[in-house]
């Protein structure tokens, strides 16, 4: 990105742009030069204490990328990206207490997906939960809505009664796997099951990290909180004895993300130590059409990574 503008009339701004641009690249250092010249220029943004923080963190000095965010946030309050990427540096560094709280600015902000509070039940601030009917929206893409799930048994061992909206797509695990909650799908309008009666709360299902996930020995002795399909389970079983003996890996090797998928894609020539292990059969998991790849894998590396 430097050589298509023109040195002497780079701003702040040009050095802001050029620093998202590198990060964006996978070039984190550079987007460090950038966003520091930006500061240089004009310290009174905010964008540029952010874009730091960003690159920074990207290259795991947590530390650091807190003390951009808290510079940014002390210049402009309403960061709301800002407060969102300390929370997720501060909760990679078990900094339970501020993570979670720095974390609710994702409510309601636009800035992520199925982040919204719709209802007009109360909104959950961190009060005792135990013998209360609460709301929970599930939140994000499908990965998220997983993660997020491993907090729902906590909630269902407090709550008296516990409604789970969540995606379609989930929405049959979910059933299987929290038998005792009511697991509705999100849909417009909403299902009954979140308007009728009354709901002491409603929260966003990363919020109850608050309450269940707020300290290290919080984590310890979790259990499986998901319960597959029997019957689908068991018709996997039988198909992947038929590849022959050995370990059976499923893997996963690219992001449909727009805006991070670069970063988080790794092409299966760079698997190449991985796949060529002898006594392993792949198998593939990657969602979308991806045939062409894993037949130059095939052609290139000799590797046969098995469709199912």
């Amino acid at each position: 990105p430097n050589r298509a503008i023109n040195p002497r009339r780079r701003g702040p701004i040009t050095h802001i742009q050029l620093a998202e641009t590198c990060r964006l690249l996978g070039e984190p250092e550079r987007a460090c030069v950038h966003a520091q010249k930006a500061i240089t220029n004009r310290p009174d943004l905010p964008q540029g204490y952010i874009n730091l923080g960003m690159a920074l963190q990207e290259q795991n000095d947590l530390d650091q990328a807190i003390e951009a965010y808290g510079r940014a946030l002390e210049i402009d309050s309403g960061q709301v990206q800002a407060r969102i990427n300390r929370a997720l540096a501060a909760l990679t560094l078990e900094q339970f207490e501020p993570g979670w709280a720095d974390y609710e600015a994702r409510v309601n902000s636009g800035l992520i997906e199925n982040t919204d509070l719709r209802f007009s039940w109360p909104v959950w601030k961190g009060e005792p939960l135990k013998n209360t009917k609460v709301l929970v929206l599930m939140e994000q893409g499908i990965g998220d809505e997983i993660f997020f799930a491993g907090m729902i048994p906590n909630l269902i061992k407090d709550a008296e009664q516990c409604v789970v909206e969540c995606t379609d797509r989930n929405l049959p695990l979910f059933r299987r796997s929290f038998p005792k909650a009511t697991v509705v799908s999100r849909t417009e309008p909403p299902d009954p099951a979140c308007t009728e009666g009354r709901f002491d709360y409603q929260l966003l299902a990363g919020s109850l990290g608050r309450a269940y996930r707020n300290c290290s020995n919080s984590f310890a002795g979790s259990q499986a909180y998901l319960v597959a399909d029997a019957e689908k389970k068991q018709a996997c079983l039988d198909r992947y004895r038929t590849l022959g003996k050995g370990l059976k890996v499923g893997i996963s090797w690219c992001s449909g993300n727009t805006l991070e998928g670069r970063r988080r894609t790794i092409s299966l020539e760079q698997w190449e130590p991985v796949l060529t292990v002898p006594g392993i059969q792949f198998i593939n998991l990657q969602y979308g059409d991806c045939g062409e790849a894993i037949k130059q894998a095939k052609d290139q590396l000799g590797v046969v990574i098995y469709q199912d």
